[in-house]
């Protein structure tokens, strides 16, 4: 009889061993939203019109995403970029994130005729001074967190977050007037998360 509960006892500290490592590892290491930043972001053939404030070119964004969670891999949506103060959006393909990982994403959109705000531009009117101009992004798109351990995948339930990143301050070279004129981000800038 006393093997018999020694068994049974094993079993249920077995049991109650594995449920706890389960809800240490997946329950109690809740889902971290990812961490969004704009590194770069370049103009070519820019190009402004101060009788209508309207600008031209072809922009190219970079952004780093970092996933800081230990036991979920991230799956993401096709996501809708947008850079509003220039009226202009593109989409960036769906693409998959693994725990711990840095990835790196780019987002090329034109702008023809666009009219931005004159707030948005600086120092663009002085001959032969850099002007730049300042400009917001904002990034939606679906995900979802799969966690992975013991060689089951987990589906932790989707949803959307929408990225923000303010205050983006490109620096143009003197000859945005016509276009030849080109530009970089002075500085990357940390996104909010929401």
């Amino acid at each position: 009889m006393s093997t018999r509960w020694f068994i049974f006892l094993s079993i249920i500290c077995a049991t109650a061993f594995r449920f706890y490592i389960f809800d240490l590892l997946v329950t109690n290491n809740s889902p971290i939203l990812p961490k969004f930043r704009v590194d770069s972001v370049s103009v070519s053939n820019f190009s402004y019109f101060d009788s209508n404030s309207s600008v031209t070119g072809n922009w190219n964004a970079r952004f780093s995403i970092y996933n800081p969670n230990n036991w979920m891999t991230i799956s993401y949506e096709t996501s809708l970029f947008h850079a509003s103060g220039l009226n202009s959006e593109t989409r960036i393909p769906a693409f998959n994130q693994s725990r711990l990982s840095q990835t790196f994403i780019d987002a090329a959109f034109a702008t023809r005729d666009d009219y931005v705000d004159r707030a948005a531009l600086r120092d663009i009117n002085v001959v032969g001074t850099p002007g730049s101009i300042t400009f917001n992004v904002m990034l939606v798109t679906g995900f979802k967190f799969v966690a992975t351990g013991s060689g089951k995948v987990v589906d932790l339930g989707s949803d959307y977050i929408t990225v923000w990143c303010e205050g983006l301050v490109v620096s143009l070279s003197p000859s945005y007037s016509s276009a030849s004129g080109s530009g970089k981000l002075v500085k990357p800038r940390d996104c909010d998360v929401f």
